[in-house]
C-alpha cells in the first residue's frame, strides 16, 4: 500500500470521526493534522515529576532519603488548571533562580515547558520535549532509573436513568457554544481498572447497567492501551529539526536519536557533581503513521520522516522490536500480525494488514480518550537511597 492510499485511508477515518463527533457532543474541540489520522477531542497534555521511592506501612507512606532533587526550568505547565483538578499531588517545586526544584518538602515537581519545544496540537503528529532535571545531594557516583508513563483520561457524557442527555447550567439557564447550542455537561476520569472505571461511569451516565457500565470502561481501557503504545521517547533530536549538513550537504531529516523503547532511562550520575543541574532531555513524539516508526525510505512508501534515521542500523532495528514487543499496544487486532509479518513489511498485503490495524487503533484512541498526562518517575538504584 503507497503513501497516497495510507494518507487516503486516514482522511477517511477522519473524516467518520468527524460526524460520529458532530452528532454526539456539540461542544468537542477537534484537533487534527494535516495529513491526518484520527482526531482527538479536547485533547490536552500536562508533564509532571516524582521521586519515587517510599517507605510504607498498611495505613501511611513517608518519603526516603534521595541522594538527588528533580528539577525543571521553563515558561509554563501546560494545562496546570486541569493537572491541579486532577493530580493534587504534584507541587510547583521550590524555586531558585531560574530552576523549580523539589527540595526537601516534596517528593514531586510539575514540569515546565517552553512554547518552541513542541507543537501546539497534541495528538497524532505531534511531538515536544520534558525540560528534566537531576541535581545530586552529594560527591558520590550514583545510577538513576527513569521510567515514563502516559495516563489516560476519559470524558463521559452525563445521562439521566432514562438516557436523557444532561447540559450544563449556570444560574438555571444552559451555557451554550459560540454557535448557539446546549453544551453537553461530562465528569472526566483517569482510566485506571476497568472494574474502578465502570464504577465512576455508573455515576454519570445512569442509563447504563452495571455490565453496560463495565463495557464502557473495557473500552476505555484498551484505548488507553493503544494510546501508551502511541507515544515513544527519545533522547536527541534529528536534522528534520535543524539545517543540519553532512559533508557539506543537505542531510537527509530523521526526527530522533536514542529511542528509549522500554520507556525506561538509565542515568549514570559521576563523582564530584554535587549540586549541579544535570540536564535529561527527554523528547516525546506521537508518530503520524505506522511506516515512520516501521520503514526506511528506500521503498517510497512511507509517508513522512521515519522517526530515526534509515542508515542507523541499529536505532531502526530497535523500531522493529518495539512493534513486536508491543504488537497489543499498536495494533487493534493482532490476530494475523506476528513477527514475521512485522520482519516483511515490504509485501502489500502485509503492510496494508498492519496499516489498517494501526489506524483501527488511533480510531479507537480518538473516539475514547479525551485528554493525556505524560508521568515521569525518578528512582534510586545505586547510591545514598534510604
Amino acid at each position: 500500500m503507497g503513501k497516497q492510499k495510507e494518507e487516503e485511508e486516514k482522511k477517511d477515518r477522519t473524516a467518520i470521526l468527524l460526524e460520529e463527533r458532530k452528532k454526539a457532543i456539540s461542544n468537542l474541540v477537534l484537533i487534527f493534522a494535516t495529513a491526518f489520522v484520527v482526531l482527538i477531542g479536547i485533547l490536552t497534555m500536562a508533564w509532571f515529576a516524582n521521586n519515587n521511592k517510599v517507605n510504607g506501612t498498611n495505613m501511611s507512606v513517608t518519603v526516603s532519603s534521595f541522594p538527588f532533587e528533580i528539577a525543571t526550568k521553563g515558561s509554563n505547565v501546560r494545562n496546570d488548571d486541569f493537572l491541579t483538578a486532577r493530580r493534587s499531588e504534584y507541587k510547583y517545586g521550590l524555586q531558585y533562580g531560574e530552576y523549580y526544584e523539589t527540595g526537601d518538602e516534596t517528593n514531586s515537581i510539575k514540569l515546565r515547558y517552553n512554547a518552541s519545544d513542541g507543537k501546539s496540537e497534541i495528538g497524532p503528529g505531534g511531538f515536544g520535549k520534558l525540560n528534566l532535571y537531576i541535581i545530586p545531594k552529594t560527591n558520590d557516583a550514583q545510577i538513576i532509573q527513569i521510567s515514563l508513563n502516559v495516563i489516560s483520561f476519559a470524558e463521559i457524557e452525563k445521562k439521566d436513568i432514562d438516557g436523557n442527555l444532561i447540559y450544563k447550567m449556570n444560574n438555571n439557564e444552559f451555557v451554550l457554544d459560540s454557535m448557539g447550542n446546549k453544551i453537553v455537561d461530562t465528569d472526566i476520569y483517569e482510566v485506571t481498572t476497568a472494574q474502578e472505571l465502570a464504577v465512576k461511569i455508573q455515576t454519570t451516565d445512569k442509563s447504563l447497567n452495571a455490565s453496560e457500565a463495565l463495557a464502557r470502561a473495557n473500552e476505555c481501557a484498551t484505548a488507553a492501551s493503544y494510546l501508551q503504545g502511541r507515544i515513544m521517547f527519545f533522547g536527541e533530536q534529528g536534522t528534520a529539526f535543524s539545517t543540519q549538513t553532512q559533508n557539506g550537504q543537505q542531510a537527509t531529516p530523521y526526527y530522533y536519536k536514542t529511542p528509549y523503547t522500554d520507556r525506561t532511562i538509565s542515568v549514570s550520575v559521576s563523582i564530584n557533581q554535587q549540586n549541579q543541574q544535570i540536564p535529561i532531555p527527554i523528547y516525546w513524539m506521537w508518530p503520524n503513521t505506522l511506516g515512520q516508526i516501521l520503514l526506511d525510505g528506500n521503498h517510497g512508501i512511507r509517508s513522512g520522516y521515519p522517526l530515526v534515521e534509515d542508515a542507523n542500523s541499529t536505532e531502526r532495528a530497535k523500531m522493529v522490536k518495539y512493534l513486536k514487543d508491543n504488537k497489543s499496544l499498536v495494533f487493534a487486532n493482532t490476530e494475523q500480525i506476528n513477527d514475521n509479518v512485522i520482519e516483511s513489511p515490504l509485501s502489500d498485503d502485509n503492510f496494508k494488514l498492519m496499516s489498517t490495524q494501526y489506524n483501527n487503533a488511533d480510531f479507537k484512541v480518538g473516539t475514547t480518550i479525551a485528554y493525556f498526562m505524560i508521568e515521569v518517575i525518578a528512582e534510586s538504584v545505586s547510591g545514598n537511597a534510604g
